[in-house]
């Protein structure tokens, strides 16, 4: 089954049902469908073709949906760009991937107006203002929709193997990748999240991520429309329209980031309201805190459970309801999905021990864009190779340890920063943790703690933290430096916390405490 046709079992059985809702928008399979060929007809009329990419620029709304789909019909690439980005990085993506147009949201317009002047590839920008129905007729985009309707559509065969979207990764280490995902990878992602969580057409799937990063389309959109189901999005995150969508519109898999998952905690504890239809909730990228999820399930009854993944491969691990659940665990591969845990050489590390994790899976993306040395770099005998570190207990549970560039190595021995990030966030006065590495002149490295208190007037000491922590980890793992925060606003593309940059501050405030003893 090629991806335009990804649908076409919902739009046979219930073709009246609500395939998507982003805010108050909302459309049936059928109108799905309308739109896809309306949009696709438009795309011929400039003269797109099989191969052609086509750049993506705007937030949630049923539009980038519609454009994804109209771009899947004619084996056209979509090339979605990242709602945070800036003129420098859409040139930059412009460049790798030969754009020949883009359509954006007209609230985009300021960071994109008259790009094309700047580069060869780029032919034309079109711009809608709002979610609609065809009814936005002043908007350039729709202008074209509406001249093409009458266009007939070519048969455009797509193979498994051929480049269906082009997702770029965060760049938080050197220039963004183009990570290539293929008509037969974004099948394989949305058929492998069915078959984990057994997905049906009552479900009601929502997520606070983008849909021009690859998550949201893995994990969400495209098992929702395999299944027949509902994927429910939004504009932007607030706790509070996120609290009452989840009550109030029978959501019943949701998805967000940590400190999204903390804010609606925070609020719920402090009103009154239940969540009958809600049966999973889970944060991506790795552990959530296990104060988190004990504060999460005291106010919704409901786990939150840790999910893996990366632009590279979709969802690669998760713990589906009706599941064992496990605190602190990431849960088990993904349906048709292999994971390893090796040491540096590449071999299998003993059981219990602490490896990084290679995955195996239809899921996996083809390529880096018009990148074969990264691409190569990338994966090892076939299996892709992710930079997390995990362990797995006798059952076939993982746990996540780290990622190989965050190790922290104190006289000769690795100190997992999220180790000791969860430690500090069971003390009672603390919101949030990051702990880092710094340099030591004779251990190699000191942990450094960025502590962010629940009270900021009243911030725990550091004998207060040494002695909560003495119980819990050795004694090389407890903080040499602590530094008070008052939030935590330094963020990558994707809502994650920017470690490099911490570390940058750490070791200056590292510094600043050399020159000052």
């Amino acid at each position: 089954m090629t991806l335009s046709r990804l649908y076409q079992q919902a739009l046979k059985q219930a073709p009246e049902s609500t395939a998507l809702r982003i805010d108050s928008q909302s459309c049936t399979y059928r109108e799905l469908d309308r739109r896809v060929q309306e949009y696709a007809k438009a795309l011929v009329k400039l003269g797109v073709r099989q191969g052609d990419r086509v750049g993506l620029f705007m937030p949630n709304c049923l539009e980038i949906v519609y454009c994804y789909f109209a771009c899947f019909r004619l084996g056209a690439i979509a090339v979605p760009s990242s709602y945070y980005s800036r003129r420098k990085e859409l040139l930059y993506e412009v460049g790798l991937c030969k754009t020949r147009i883009y359509i954006a949201h007209r609230s985009m317009e300021g960071e994109i107006r008259d790009l094309e002047r700047e580069t060869d590839s780029l032919k034309q920008i079109f711009y809608l203002s709002h979610s609609s129905k065809g009814d936005a007729l002043d908007d350039s985009w729709e202008e074209l929709v509406a001249t093409a309707r009458e266009i007939t559509l070519p048969e455009i065969q797509t193979l498994a193997h051929d480049p269906a979207a082009i997702f770029y990764t965060s760049g938080s280490t050197g220039r963004p990748k183009g990570v290539t995902h293929t008509h037969g990878s974004l099948f394989h992602a949305a058929s492998n999240r069915c078959r984990t969580f057994d997905h049906t057409a009552d479900h009601v799937f929502m997520t606070t991520s983008y849909l021009c990063h690859c998550a949201a389309p893995t994990i969400l959109l495209l098992p929702m429309l395999l299944a027949g189901g509902t994927a429910v999005f939004m504009s932007h995150f607030t706790s509070g329209d996120f609290l009452g969508a989840l009550s109030n519109q029978q959501v019943t898999h949701a998805a967000a980031s940590p400190s999204q998952w903390r804010e609606f905690t925070d609020l719920v504890l402090k009103e009154t309201v239940t969540f009958p239809s809600l049966i999973y909730a889970t944060s991506g990228g790795s552990a959530v805190p296990l104060s988190l999820q004990d504060d999460f399930f005291a106010a919704t009854g409901v786990e939150l459970t840790a999910s893996m993944g990366m632009t590279e491969c979709g969802g690669y691990m998760t713990v589906p309801p009706n599941v064992e659940q496990r605190r602190g665990s990431l849960g088990r591969p993904a349906y048709d999905t292999m994971v390893r845990l090796v040491d540096d050489r590449y071999q299998d590390v003993a059981a219990g021990e602490t490896g990084q994790m290679l995955v195996k899976s239809p899921s996996v993306m083809k390529k880096y864009w018009k990148d074969p040395q990264s691409t190569a770099a990338a994966f090892e005998d076939g299996w892709f190779i992710t930079g997390d570190l995990a362990r797995q207990d006798k059952d076939g549970y993982f746990f996540f340890m780290g990622r190989c560039k965050n190790t922290i190595i104190r006289d000769s021995g690795n100190i997992s920063p999220e180790e000791v990030e969860d430690a500090l966030g069971r003390h009672p006065d603390v919101r949030q943790a990051i702990v880092t590495g710094v340099p030591d002149p004779v251990y190699e490295q000191a942990v450094f703690a960025f502590i962010q208190p629940l009270d900021p007037t009243a911030p725990p000491s550091t004998e207060e933290l040494d002695a909560f922590l003495a119980g819990q980890l050795a004694a090389r793992k407890i903080p040499q430096f602590y530094h008070i925060i008052d939030d935590f606003q330094v963020k990558g593309l994707l809502e994650k916390i920017d470690r490099k940059v911490l570390q940058e501050l750490a070791c200056k405030i590292r510094q600043g405490i050399e020159k000052t003893n």
